[in-house]
């Protein structure tokens, strides 16, 4: 019956759970339809794994004070079986496990039977301890978010609900230490009556006696000395919490809204303050998920911040420090049962040490492991954190000048393509036949994704939104529109990406802000999403990666990412047709196949036919084959190839011209640099 009843209640708490943030999110993403799921999916990818070391690291220092801070309040108490350091930090790591498990924080009880049947710690004082510990947490909490209501006040004043807000504070803290102080003290003189009514009944009599001792525990603590002491650890509790927290919150936050990523610290803290105040609220909730994103999230929206952005991020540090916190708890739980905690107080103090350290070993080398896991397993995933180096230009042997030469040398045109050779991704230029290499673009900002215009005149390209953005990030870039003659730049639109144009070039197509694909109308200045991930066809939860629109059978080439991984046809109007495996999708000229990057080889899919068949594969050494682009004939091919790698932000791709229908050996390579080169595209004209 009561394994039932807890079933009940964990029950109950995982649909509140589900239904404040199934309600939390669908408001947030009305309010931005840019938001889905699948940016969860993508920001737990590309959290930066050093700074979630850094809330590891925090987590186990506030654990060690939080002992710290137990044991005193035990020794202070009178008690006699007092845990050794190492044990109370497991039995602390346990109940940071459980603190949230159950509605009303009642999972902190875990803390109080490890230590009961465990150490043979009395109850009265393993709850005393408990019932101070999370006084002075309110009160160290409320002196930090009072030092946070000064600096706001003194940045910029505050509205007197907020005054109002903090008296209400202080009075329940008031009230709060009252209760706990004397409270109990009184409630036992008032109702002493009771007890010895009822002496003959077992269960109260020691409930009484249970209350007296409880009550006297905490009377022992009424010192001056006593308190300063265990407010002091208090700080250092909350100092090491809330430290973790900001550096899991930049984790997630750096690679998907630098916005938030670089806003006051103090933002940061009053945020996840309020967010760890509303888990705390005592509503049934699963691990406290629901309550503590609907806080965090109306802290930073009164603040400023897109309450979409702000939702996705604070459940991804929700995510990721339960999993951490969980973690270090199963760890610290197996511990307590192989060590046999009572048993091992009867061991030697060599042996006890002896066996702590090969725990620590073993511990410490899984953790490694484990780190050097999640790292190998997602660097291919985030992209690279910086820039990759310049490079240095090499010399083409004259075999490889003589076949680029032979195959340029009836040619009339250029090809433009995105460098690092010269610091920042720029957009460079190379005029046919000449060889001539020219520089387009010339910012600190990474620019990629260049597309010619049908008549040569212009190109239309992407740049980051800030110094350095991954290609893998599909967000943070802007398109540009520019002038070859005059080198004039045009902005078109913010959160756009990998951007083509229409047949006559008065349209632009591009992916917007990850979800959607948009036309922009260049003579009328005008925007018109015609797909988002979540309208029928397209599935929701997906990014949109390298669309390309045919504007005569108004179907989208794309390959999907997020929570569906696919290529595939997306007609205006009709369903959704899977092309299975493949990226860097886009039409041919003639509209009769697609053309496609399969298993690091460019492949084509015949439209009539309905299969696939590899297009081409270059010969060794460069076996790593992207960025394929027809030019406005459909009769050459410019690519990426790599020898090693194919990393689109740093490997050393080169550019390679091919004649289509030829032998892939006759293909010639055009650059000739250590560089990332990357995204070429080609515009001819017979002599």
């Amino acid at each position: 019956m009561e394994k039932t009843k807890i079933f009940g209640k964990l029950l109950i708490s995982a649909i509140v759970s589900l239904l404040v943030l199934s309600l939390t999110f669908r408001l947030v993403t009305a309010l931005d339809r840019s938001i889905n799921k699948g940016h969860l999916f993508y920001i737990l990818q590309k959290a930066s794994l050093v700074l979630i070391t850094f809330y590891v690291l925090f987590s186990l220092l506030q654990a060690f004070f939080r002992a710290w801070r137990y044991r005193f309040i035990l020794r202070i108490s009178g008690e006699k079986n007092i845990p050794s350091p190492f044990h109370m930090f497991l039995v602390t790591l346990v109940r940071n496990m459980c603190v949230d498990i159950l509605p009303a924080r009642t999972g902190e009880l875990g803390y109080i039977a490890l230590l009961n049947r465990g150490y043979s710690v009395s109850g009265h004082n393993a709850l005393s301890s408990l019932a101070l510990s999370f006084f002075f947490d309110i009160l160290a909490l409320s002196f930090i978010f009072f030092l946070l209501i000064i600096h706001y006040a003194l940045r910029g004043g505050l509205e007197i609900s907020v005054w109002q807000t903090v008296m209400a504070m202080v009075a329940g803290i008031l009230f709060l230490g009252f209760c706990l102080f004397y409270g109990l003290k009184i409630f036992l003189r008032v109702f002493a009556w009771l007890e010895e009514k009822f002496k003959n009944k077992r269960y109260l009599e020691n409930t009484f006696v249970f209350l007296h001792r409880l009550a006297d525990s905490i009377e022992k603590m009424k010192s001056v000395q006593s308190l300063i002491h265990t407010l002091f650890l208090s700080f250092a509790v909350r100092i090491g919490k809330y430290m973790g927290f900001y550096f899991v919150f930049l984790a997630v936050a750096l690679p998907f809204s630098p916005q938030l990523a670089q806003a006051n610290p103090g933002d940061i803290f009053l945020s996840l303050i309020t967010a760890e105040g509303a888990a705390a609220i005592p509503v049934p909730s699963f691990l406290g998920f629901g309550p503590y994103e609907a806080g965090g999230v109306t802290a930073l929206t009164v603040l400023g911040f897109s309450a979409a952005q702000s939702m996705l991020i604070l459940l991804a540090v929700h995510i990721i420090s339960q999993f951490f916190d969980y973690s270090l708890g199963l760890l610290a739980f197996i511990l307590f049962l192989f060590l046999g905690y009572r048993s091992v107080m009867d061991r030697s103090k060599k042996q006890r040490l002896s066996l702590i350290k090969k725990i620590a070993a073993v511990s410490a080398v899984l953790f490694v492991l484990l780190f050097l896991g999640l790292e190998a397993r997602s660097f291919k995933k985030i992209g690279a954190l910086a820039a990759p180096a310049k490079g240095e230009k090499v010399f083409p042997s004259a075999q490889e000048r003589e076949k680029l030469k032979k195959l340029t040398g009836n040619l009339n045109g250029f090809i433009v393509w995105s460098t690092n050779r010269d610091g920042s991704h720029d957009i460079f230029m190379m005029k046919l036949p000449e060889l001539s290499i020219y520089r387009l673009t010339d910012h600190p900002f990474t620019e990629y994704f260049p597309r010619i215009s049908p008549n040569g005149k212009k190109i239309v390209f992407c740049r980051s939104q800030s110094e350095w953005v991954s290609q893998r990030d599909y967000l943070h870039w802007d398109v540009y529109v520019m002038d070859l003659n005059t080198k004039k730049e045009t902005f078109i639109a913010n959160y756009a990406n990998t951007p083509t144009w229409s047949e006559d070039g008065k349209k632009l197509y591009f992916q917007y802000k990850e979800t959607m694909f948009a036309e922009f109308d260049l003579e009328k200045e005008k925007m018109t999403v015609l797909f988002e991930a979540g309208r029928f066809p397209l599935p929701e939860g997906v990014f949109l990666e390298t669309p390309h629109f045919n504007s005569v059978f108004e179907e989208l080439a794309v390959t999907l990412r997020g929570e569906r991984y696919d290529m595939a046809l997306v007609p205006l109007e009709g369903e959704l047709f899977s092309l299975g495996r493949g990226c860097q999708i886009a039409w041919s000229p003639d509209s009769f196949f697609l053309y496609f990057v399969e298993s690091e080889d460019v492949h084509q899919y015949i439209l009539a036919e309905k299969k696939k068949q590899l297009f081409l594969d270059l010969p060794e050494p460069f076996t790593h084959q992207y960025f394929p682009k027809l030019d406005a004939e459909g009769r050459y091919m410019v690519l990426g190839a790599s020898s090693s790698g194919h990393e689109h932000d740093t490997a050393d791709y080169e550019i390679f011209l091919w004649k289509v229908g030829t032998p892939a050996e006759e293909s010639a390579r055009v650059t000739f640099h250590t560089g990332n080169d990357n995204w070429p595209d080609i515009f001819l004209s017979l002599k």
